[in-house]
């Protein structure tokens, strides 16, 4: 994905791209963190000090999956946080 992006770049197209599409991925990408979010504070049965709980054991894992690009990877992480969760 970094050389496909870097490849964007050098040709100049990353920039129409980001401009295109801004407000899409801004939109798509606040969408998809507010459904997380309430689906955890559902989790917690909205204990705010649950749902920071939860979210904090989470973080690892999605910080994992996103550098990572694969579940396989992130699979051990994401059963230890589900068993601490």
């Amino acid at each position: 994905v970094l050389g496909f992006i870097l490849k964007m770049q050098h040709e100049g197209m990353l920039t129409q791209i980001i401009a295109s599409y801004l407000q899409l991925l801004l939109v798509i990408t606040g969408t998809y963190l507010l459904y997380l979010a309430l689906l955890f504070l559902f989790a917690a049965a909205f204990n705010v000090r649950q749902w920071l709980f939860y979210i904090r054991n989470v973080l690892p894992v999605a910080l994992m999956g996103f550098s990572t690009m694969s579940s396989l990877a992130t699979m051990p992480v994401t059963l230890n946080a589900a068993e601490k969760n």
